[in-house]
């Protein structure tokens, strides 16, 4: 069994992730490390800020060159789109959805049954 070391993993993170500007997903940078998802995950590398500031900064990159592409309507800005919502946070995916509903209950338990009691019986007493 291969023994491998956290630092010299996490340095060949950042430099295949800064090498690449497509790599944007945890899956993607362990694809290309020498260990296995479980040894990653093992050494807690997903948890890293260095590593998530760089696939951060690769999907900030991807998303700057499709909002110029679709400035000036080059390529499929259906799938450009798609890739969009893919790397977008919550406030983004929110922006580029054609609708949204925002539901508050204030505490209250949505698809609450509600019994009106009319003279001390129910409907189904009368």
């Amino acid at each position: 069994m291969e023994k491998f070391d956290k630092e010299q993993l996490e340095k060949q993170a950042l430099g295949a992730i800064q090498s690449d500007s497509d790599i944007v997903f945890i899956q993607d940078v362990i694809a290309v490390l020498p260990c296995s998802s479980a040894t990653f995950y093992n050494h807690n590398l997903e948890k890293l800020e260095t590593i998530k500031d760089a696939l951060h900064k690769n999907r900030i990159e991807i998303k700057k060159r499709l909002r110029t592409n679709w400035m000036r309507q080059d390529e499929n800005a259906t799938m450009q789109v798609a890739l969009y919502k893919l790397l977008s946070n919550d406030e983004e995916k929110d922006s580029l959805t054609m609708q949204k509903t925002d539901i508050t209950t204030k505490g209250d338990r949505l698809n609450s049954v509600i019994i009106e009691v009319i003279d001390g019986t129910t409907d189904k007493e009368q």
